[in-house]
This record gives structure tokens, sequence and C-alpha cells, in this order.
């Protein structure tokens, strides 16, 4: 909901802003104009719902004074009871508005409530555009002129694509294209994405991205071309890097010209995990780039997803550092809250059983703190049935896993880990087919070692030796492959016969752990049947994994 309607009422029926509805507050780039009941980046309208408007403005007005949560819930709802989640969700959807600096600005103080503090209060505002005639500033720093305010490097706005060809009802559905892959964006909860409204207002700019980008105030611009004859639908799409005008990442995309809903299902799913995965890819290198010190929380973030995919203990080591590093910066940053789960999470899986407990309680505590925060995340989900799945709780990480894709049926990952659990105990063909869903979604992920994995395993409780030989090699070749995954293709090809190979892989194994056992194996992967871990035992025991 764009905070231009539906406002009036909630902000008359709180008495700090009796006599003084025109005030226009500055938080850093952001724009705060409660005479007009919106918050602007750089012009362009920032979703917030209406009660979280009204306690962003609430805590604005209240700059340097610790409020209550009592006192919160009073003025926002005086006439209607409700639970402090309710207050928790506004404070979490404020922190999204206010970007990854919110730290900065929003701080929970324990016990107490929250405090809204930028410098030594308000303070008269400098002019530029767009700031009514004494309005009040509350930040320290001076605002950026017109024209130069930095763009959001987590912002993204979809573009409405132009139609080059084709018939008097293509250009309805090419909006509908559009519109899907910002709703699939949105549920990823990964970006700031610009909402239809904003984009399609612009839609004369689809052809100057950079141009809609310094308009929109985000840093990266999705856009397209179709050609619809023929029976296909031809579409052309670049992602453009506002902040330099280069493209990013570029691709021609061929469909046959079916049903609306299923054309748009596929190539959304499509297009959302390419934008999805390039622009990660992006901010993580540029985030290496950067000096260690200099980082925000958003750099910070990425910077630890590079450590957390090399899959080892000492690369998870330094991500939990990063993802620390990016928590003390934004508070409520859920994701990496989610990364800090994972990263504990795998220094438990790739450790014997015994020893996993300390680093199970940290990935728990990590993963409800990511749910707490943002309990429509998918990622949090995600983080959390991981956790319950290393303490043998299968049913109930698989709950938590079909919660993630329900909010995000998008969501590569947790296509991907439902996969890996059900390769263990679970259907094999369902295993195989959530494998295939992940692998569609995001055919360069960087979980693929893991894919092929479970793919290996559902393979060889399928009796079908040979395509698990074929697949688990395909896991061992990915240069992430942990210990575990090529304990998987040494297993895999001894069973089909392949123990020149397979002792091969088992000796790469022992080179990064030499006391490696099929005890260590069986422990690893505890969801697995009784039948499947014997089949596996006599399997190892021809190549001397024991």
């Amino acid at each position: 909901m764009v905070m231009s309607t539906g406002l009036d009422q909630t902000l008359i029926g709180l008495s700090f802003l009796r006599g003084d509805v025109q005030s226009t507050f500055q938080i850093a780039d952001l724009t705060l104009d409660l005479g007009k009941g919106r918050l602007f980046h750089g012009g362009a309208d920032v979703v917030l719902r209406a009660k979280s408007f009204a306690l962003l403005s609430y805590l604005v007005r209240a700059n340097g004074r610790v409020v209550s949560k009592d006192e919160l819930m009073s003025a926002l709802w005086p006439d209607v009871t409700v639970t402090e989640d309710s207050l928790t969700r506004c404070v979490h959807e404020v922190r999204q508005a206010l970007g990854p600096g919110a730290a900065r600005f929003l701080r929970t103080v324990q016990r107490r409530g929250y405090l809204f503090q930028a410098g030594d209060g308000a303070v008269p505002a400098r002019p530029w555009a767009g700031a009514d005639p004494g309005s009040v500033a509350v930040t320290a720093d001076p605002p950026p002129p017109e024209g130069t305010q930095p763009l959001r490097r987590e912002g993204i706005a979809v573009m409405p694509f132009v139609l080059t060809s084709g018939g008097p009802n293509d250009a309805t559905l090419l909006d509908g294209l559009a519109h899907d892959v910002i709703s699939r964006l949105a549920r990823l909860r990964s970006f700031h994405v610009i909402a239809r409204g904003s984009t399609f207002a612009l839609r004369h700019l689809a052809a100057d991205p950079q141009a809609a980008g310094r308009a929109l105030g985000v840093a990266y611009v999705f856009v397209g071309a179709a050609k619809i004859d023929h029976g296909l639908v031809r579409l052309q799409v670049d992602l453009v890097d506002a902040s330099d005008g280069r493209i990013v990442w570029t691709d021609e995309v061929a469909e046959p010209r079916v049903a609306h809903a299923d054309l748009t299902d596929s190539l959304a799913d499509r297009l959302t995990q390419a934008i999805f995965r390039e622009v990660t890819s992006r901010e993580r290198n540029r985030a290496m780039l950067s000096p260690q010190g200099s980082l925000d929380a958003w750099q910070s973030y990425h910077r630890g997803l590079f450590h957390m995919l090399q899959f080892s203990p000492t690369q998870s080591s330094l991500a939990r550092t990063l993802f620390d590093q990016a928590v003390q910066q934004d508070l409520g940053f859920a994701r990496a809250h989610a990364g800090l789960s994972y990263c504990y999470f795998l220094e438990a899986f790739l450790q014997p059983r015994g020893e996993r407990r300390a680093d199970i309680d940290l990935a728990l505590r990590s993963a409800s703190r990511a749910i707490e925060l943002d309990e429509q995340g998918p990622s949090s989900w995600w983080a959390y049935g991981r956790v319950l799945w290393l303490m043998g709780d299968v049913d109930g990480g698989l709950k938590h896993l079909q919660t993630a894709i329900k909010l995000s049926p998008s969501f590569a990952m947790g296509h991907q880990t439902l996969a890996f659990m059900l390769s263990q105990s679970g259907n094999p063909d369902e295993s195989l087919a959530y494998a295939e869903r992940a692998s569609a979604l995001s055919p360069h992920d960087p979980f693929m070692c893991a894919i092929y994995g479970s793919n290996a395993i559902a393979l060889l409780r399928s009796g079908r030796t040979e395509e698990a030989a074929a697949m688990s090699l395909m896991a061992a070749r990915q240069p992430n492959a942990h210990k575990h995954i090529l304990a998987v293709a040494a297993v895999a090809l001894a069973a089909a016969g392949q123990e020149g190979a397979a002792r091969s892989l088992l000796s790469r194994v022992r080179n990064l752990d030499q006391h490696y056992s099929m005890t260590k194996f069986a422990d690893a992967f505890a969801g697995l049947t009784d039948d499947a871990v014997s089949r596996m035992k006599t399997a190892g025991s021809r190549i001397g994994l024991v």
C-alpha cells in the first residue's frame, strides 16, 4: 500500500500531530511529509502500511526520547486491543523502509521501548527540493544536493515491458508479466522493490533505465522488449545498474504463446530468480572489493554470503563475523540472522553428532530471531527448518520449509532443502521433483552441489545406481563440494561398481578429514532410513569406508 490515501483518520487520531500536520522531516535520504501522509526516497513513494507510517511519524516527533511500548500501542490503537505482535510488525516494516542504515536511527531499548535518535535532535532543515518552508530535519548530516541522492543498492524497479510487435491484447499480457515479477521479487523479501504503481507511472522511461533508476532512487532497473507473433513470445531483457548505466545481465527468452496464467507463471519465475541471482552476485562482488572497515549492513551481509557459500568451517567462521557485523549495524536485518543460523548449522553438520549441541543451539537462536523480525520472510523459515531437521525433528523441518515456499514459491533454496530432506527419508520421486524445481528456478545456484547430492541419494534409494553415480559425479565436481558431498559420490560410485573412481573420491574425503568413517557419514545424513544406511554401508565397505 502506498501511503497516499487512507491515512488521514489514522494521523488525525494521534494527539502528537495536532496543530502541526504540515511538518516535513528529513531522515538521511528519506523525506517524511506528514501533511501529505507520505514517505519519499528520491521523489518516489516508499511503501508503508498506515499504522507503520503512523509509528514512524510518532517516533520521529519523539526524537531522542525512549517511547514505551504501552505508549505507542495506546497512540496507534486507542480504541482497539492488540498484542505486541502488531507493534513488532510495524517496527520491522519501519526498519525496512529506513533501509540498511536503520540501526543508526531506530533502536530497541531492552525492557523500556524504542528510541528514535538522529544527531542532537531536530534542527532547522537546510533548503532542498521538495521541503516545505520551516520544515525540520532529524539527521546530523546535511541533506544531499538535489539530483545527487545516492541510489539504494538494495533497490530494484521492474519497468513495464515494451511491446514491439504483437496483437491488441498482448500489451495486457506483458503488463501482467511485469506485475508478477514485481510480486515475486517482493515475496522473496530480499530487496526494496518499487511498487507497480510507481514504475508504471514512469512507463515512458522504460527506454532509459538509468533515468528511471535515478527517478525512483534505486540502483537496479529491469527492462524488457517483446515480440509476440507466430505463436511465440520472444522477450529481450536487461538488468541495468542505474549508477553507471551498465548492463549487469541480459538474456533472450522464447516461450510458446499459451494461456495467460501459464505463460506469466513460467516466465515470471525464471526472470525473478535471474534478477535475484544477478543482483546478489553483483552486490557480493562489490562488497568483496570494499575495504573491510567501510562496510555497511548491506555490504557486510553480502560479503558474508561469499564466505558462507564456500561450505568450509574456516570460511563459515568468516561469514559469521560478517553476518554478526550486519546485525549490529541493522538490528532488524532478519536475513543476516538467517545467515548466522545457516553458518552454525553448517558447522554442526560437518561435526560428529556428539559435538553439535552448542552450534545447534546458536543456529536455533539465530533462526528464531529471524522469524521474530520477519515472519513473512522465506529465508527465516528456511533457516529454522534446517535446524529442526538437524535436531532430528524431520516433520517439523519439512513443515517449516513448506511454509517458506508457500510464502515465496520462487524461493529456490526452499525447494532445494526440501529435496535434501526428502531424499533421505521421504518419497524419492518427490525429492527429485523438488530438486528439478530448484534447478529450474536457479540453474546456476551456488547450492548445486547439494541439489546433485540430494538427487544421488534419492536415486540410490530407488535402486537407480547408474543414474545415482552420474549425478554424484556432478555434485563432486562443484568447486564448493564439502566432505559429505564427496562421500556421497564415493558411495554412489561404489554401489554402481565403479570402485576405482570411488576410491579416488574417498582419498579426497580423507584429505579433508583423515578419520572420516561410515559413522560420520551416517551422522551427517541422520534422516536416512535404516534400509538406505544398510545398503550404503555395504557399498562403502567395498572401498574401505567403514
